[in-house]
Order: structure tokens, then sequence, then C-alpha cells
């Protein structure tokens, strides 16, 4: 017997814990585990339910989701949110974080869609992770991911990841491109040096020669 599902019409319906069940999944190499647990996180059903729905119909609910992440059209960041009331602000740049976000950052799972958006949106007024007179974290990095992986669009954080793909290729070419001006800088010095030593030891030897 075929389960009638209620399917998302729009990307904008879709949630961060809908981009997470698939990011480590190839939709040509599932197998039917995959699929039903996909289905399971991709409906809210349970898997005795979605165990008993045609596979058929398994099929077209992957494709339904996997069809609005894929044509979804990029049009920038947000660069404001508003999520059950609280506000919240994309950084203006990487470079202006402090050095605990930095840290931070590197023991997180850049994997999980959550963390992600939690590192690049904070709350309207405030830095990162700030503190009371009391040294405590006023707005820890935890909660607000919780926060966005139930109720943060799908279709936001895409944006934003296209976003930071531009900045973090951007960042890696002006990265590469200092070293490469390094490396010949010192291979221009290294050059000269070894110049500098030949050309003294061969007025060495031409000093010897002499006498």
């Amino acid at each position: 017997m075929e389960k009638q599902i209620t399917l998302p019409k729009s990307i904008k319906d879709l949630r961060l814990y809908h981009l997470e069940a698939i990011a480590d999944l190839n939709p040509k190499k599932m197998d039917v585990y995959d699929k039903l647990k996909l289905v399971v996180q991709f409906t809210g059903l349970d898997m005795e339910t979605c165990r008993r729905v045609s596979m058929e119909q398994i099929n077209d609910i992957i494709n339904h989701y996997f069809g609005l992440i894929n044509n979804h059209k990029n049009e920038g960041p947000q660069k404001n949110i508003d999520i059950k009331g609280k506000k919240f602000v994309l950084i203006k740049s990487v470079g202006e974080q402090p050095l605990a976000w930095h840290i931070d950052i590197s023991a997180f799972s850049t994997k999980d869609a959550s963390n992600v958006a939690a590192f690049s949106y904070l709350e309207k007024g405030m830095g990162y992770c700030e503190m009371d007179k009391h040294k405590n974290i006023i707005n820890p990095v935890t909660p607000r991911a919780e926060l966005f992986r139930e109720d943060l669009g799908a279709d936001i954080y895409i944006d934003l990841g296209f976003f930071l793909q531009k900045k973090s290729k951007a960042y890696r070419h002006a990265y590469m491109e200092i070293k490469r001006q390094r490396a010949m800088k010192k291979k221009k010095s290294n050059d000269s040096t070894g110049k500098i030593k030949s050309m003294s030891s061969t007025k060495s030897l031409d000093i010897a020669g002499m006498k």
C-alpha cells in the first residue's frame, strides 16, 4: 500500500538538517538502506512507515528533494536574517574576526551546515562570543548552530555557501600569489648571493695563482 506524503514546494521550505542528511551521499551510488535513511530524515516519518512506502515513491521523494536543491539559483548571501524574532548579521570579513573565531572554527566540523552558518552569522550588534562582566559567553556558537539547523532556510545557506566558496578561492589565490612572489624574491636573493660568493672565490684563486 502506498503512503501519501506531502512534499515541500520550494527550497525555502527545506532546512539545514535536510542538507546535512545528503552531505556525504552520492545520488548515483545510494543503496536501498541509504535511501531509506534519507527518506526518514527528509519526511520525518518513522523508519517502519517508510519501509512500507513503494520503491517508486521513495525514488520520487529523493529526486524531488535533490531537484529543489540542484535547481536553486544563487542570489548572493543575505546580509541580515531573522529567525524566530532573533536578528543575525553576516560577518563582513574572516580576517576581521578575533583569533578565538579562527581557533574555534578549526575545532568544529565544517561539514555540518549548521556550524558553518553559526560562524558566518552573528547576533546583530554583537561580536563573536562576547562576554559579560563575569566573563561568561553571552552568544556561544552551539545554541546558534542548533537554531539554524532547525529553522534556517536551505536557500539562505546555499547562497552563503557560494559566497564563502568564492571568498575562499579569492583568499587561496591571494595566498598563493604572495607565496609565489616570496619564492621568486628568495630565489633572486639566493642567486645574487651565489654570484657574490662565486666572484669572491674566483678572485681568491687568481690571487693565490699570482703568488
